[in-house]
């Protein structure tokens, strides 16, 4: 095929044979995946004991993927304070490539990706492929953070998302009517295999389509990541766009860590590019369908080694296997951040799949931010719309005392729009009193 020998021309040979190979090890067994993820490590550890200064002394005891909980958890603090001494000594600094989070909760941390990542970009294309979008098809991001944006603009990239990996980026801050209305249109003229959006504005998107029953083109498949997924949200872009949604979680630190299959039962781990633990507030490892914190370890990125590094967010393990033929092991599910968690007076902890109850029980809104900032209390806010009902705040201050204890203290705010972080997502659920955080 012609298509095919333009891509194979253009693109990087390491990766088209890193491709091949991570499609070929997630048809393997659990074990011959576990063996590939243990020679990954050995080879990893060894690099790492003799370039990387941060980890002197750290990793004596360490020798295989079993040796891993020897090694101490990695803070976002330990990256910003030690961030000169995690860089390995042995390698070109044309390799060091610059990045940083966006520091959602006020604190941005920078670290170096690998530029010679090529397992890393073939995970990350492996995962599109379980979408329906193959390498080279054109895919449109409905993404709202600038810098993705801005890189795009260079000559080289402009080609190379054209021609090559045909990515198109759209910007979520612009949301009007009118913005909307364009958004349409650039869809059903771009018509890109698969759609790649954060969950909130692609939702918002949808129900401008059915409001205003817009024709839209229909692609193969829609990925929602950066934010978390509601099952609302899900409902209503699948309905809307007449495909399915595939769930992704990842991060800009290591890139994409899990995603779900055609089976949306759970969500694939990528073990042939990290460790991924699930631990308690101690830093004990969490059984199967106990909620913990992700730890992970990426086994690809050479010159900034990130080591049982806490990512921040909240997860649950599954022991279950999936159906689809994908031997990868499974989360159940990403709860969202560590601040996510909404502490009750009754002792219960809710994350954020308890507050799509306000969704399914009560109409007149079109999305709401709780946020605890001391004990008893919880301020919900509220962006409304004009079909809210009269008896709104009595119906979510008597849900969420259900849930929470009587003694609650319930604050409901109403608002006409929601600020997003400066990345453009929308936070759902904001606590400084999360035991986790």
């Amino acid at each position: 095929m012609i298509f095919s020998k333009i891509v194979t021309f253009f693109a990087n040979r390491k990766l088209l044979n890193a491709i091949k190979t991570a499609n070929s090890i997630q048809r393997k067994t659990l074990a011959e995946i576990e063996s590939f993820q243990n020679k990954k490590f050995e080879k990893f550890i060894s690099h790492v004991k003799n370039n990387v200064r941060y980890y002197d002394g750290k990793l004596d005891n360490v020798f295989e993927v079993g040796d891993i909980t020897r090694v101490p958890i990695l803070g976002k603090e330990d990256v910003r304070k030690y961030g000169d001494e995690l860089k390995a000594t042995n390698l070109p600094q044309t390799r060091f490539v610059k990045n940083s989070t966006s520091g959602s909760t006020g604190d941005s941390m920078h670290f170096f990706s690998d530029a010679e990542n090529n397992y890393n970009k073939a995970a990350n294309i492996r995962g599109d492929q379980w979408a329906g979008l193959n390498y080279g098809e054109r895919s449109l991001y409905f993404w709202g953070a600038e810098r993705d944006i801005e890189k795009n603009k260079s000559l080289y990239k402009k080609i190379k998302h054209r021609f090559i990996v045909k990515n198109k980026i759209i910007s979520t801050y612009h949301m009007s009517d009118k913005d909307l209305s364009n958004y349409v249109d650039e869809f059903n003229v771009y018509k890109p295999s698969v759609i790649v959006s954060y969950p909130t504005p692609l939702f918002h998107l949808a129900q401008y389509i059915e409001k205003n029953k817009s024709p839209i083109f229909r692609p193969k498949g829609i990925i929602t990541s950066a934010e978390m997924l509601f099952p609302f949200q899900r409902e209503k872009i699948e309905k809307v766009f007449s495909a399915k949604v595939f769930n992704r979680y990842g991060c800009r630190e290591v890139g994409h860590i899990a995603a779900e299959c055609s089976q949306q039962n759970g969500l694939h781990i990528n073990i042939d590019r990290f460790i991924l633990e699930v631990v308690d507030v101690n830093g004990n490892p969490c059984k199967p369908g106990e909620l913990g914190e992700i730890v992970i370890t990426d086994l690809d990125n050479y010159v900034f080694p990130l080591i049982r590094y806490k990512i921040g967010d909240l997860g649950i393990l599954s022991d279950r296997s999936c159906s689809c033929g994908i031997n990868l092991p499974m989360l159940e599910r990403v709860e969202g951040r560590v601040f996510d968690l909404v502490v009750g007076v009754n002792g219960n902890t809710v994350a954020g799949t308890f507050w799509t109850l306000l969704r399914n029980k009560i109409k007149g809104f079109k999305k709401f931010q709780v946020i605890q900032e001391k004990e008893g209390f919880v301020e919900i806010i509220v962006e409304k719309n004009k079909e809210i009902e009269p008896s709104f705040t009595e119906s979510i201050a008597e849900l969420v005392k259900e849930k929470l204890g009587d003694e609650m203290q319930v604050s409901i705010t109403l608002t006409d729009k929601i600020p997003l972080t400066k990345t453009g997502k929308h936070r759902w659920i904001i606590s400084k009193i999360s035991p986790h955080a």
